[in-house]
């Protein structure tokens, strides 16, 4: 459903802007690359995941990190 809702190349842009080191283009993955189909290092999860309620971090806008914290 989240790919549905943004789009595949949204979600992809948001990837690359959290780091994530991808080999493929986002037409290789498609729909299932919001259900973890991206291989990635336990260390670049971490450091996203530290990005999702960083007030300071430009990736994500105030509403949608008041969302993910309320959904916390």
């Amino acid at each position: 459903k989240t790919i549905q809702l943004v789009g595949v190349e949204n979600f992809w842009n948001t990837l690359k802007k959290l780091n994530f080191k991808m080999d493929f283009e986002p037409d290789h993955y498609g729909p299932s690359l919001a259900l973890g189909t991206l291989d990635v290092s336990l260390w670049q999860l971490v450091h996203a995941y530290s990005r999702f309620t960083n007030e300071n971090d430009s990736i994500f806008s105030e509403l949608t990190r008041n969302k993910i914290n309320w959904s916390l």
